[in-house]
């Protein structure tokens, strides 16, 4: 959702802000999960892509004339997606989430205290 508030302030300056999914992507830090998840990533590697095949449409949306200029919108495999995350009052309350946030974490104190818990 914070990628369509993005496309929404860049429009006016020629720069573009997308969504990708890269997919299920084997990489040194998969590889090396251990425990419960480790094993089921092992039994699911088959389905998995490589990095470069999962940064393909990343790639793509960068570099392409083809999408030259497309902003705000959601990609997998070179193919738009529609996504039901649109709602401008709820994309709103998430940026104002943020930059609460962001904030406080700001402030020294605030940080060291949200770091340590």
């Amino acid at each position: 959702m914070l990628t369509w508030a993005l496309a929404a302030q860049l429009d006016a300056r020629s720069v573009t802000a997308n969504a990708v999914n890269p997919g299920y992507v084997t990489t040194e830090l998969t590889k090396s999960t251990g425990g419960l998840l480790g094993a089921l990533m092992l039994v699911t590697k088959r389905w998995s892509e490589t990095p470069l095949d999962g940064a393909d449409t990343t790639i793509w949306l960068a570099a392409s004339p083809d999408v030259a200029g497309v902003t705000g919108r959601f990609w997998n495999k070179r193919r738009e997606l529609k996504c039901r995350y649109r709602d401008a009052a709820q994309i709103h309350a998430l940026e104002s989430l943020v930059e609460q946030q962001l904030h406080r974490l700001s402030r020294p104190a605030d940080r060291e205290r949200d770091l340590l818990g």
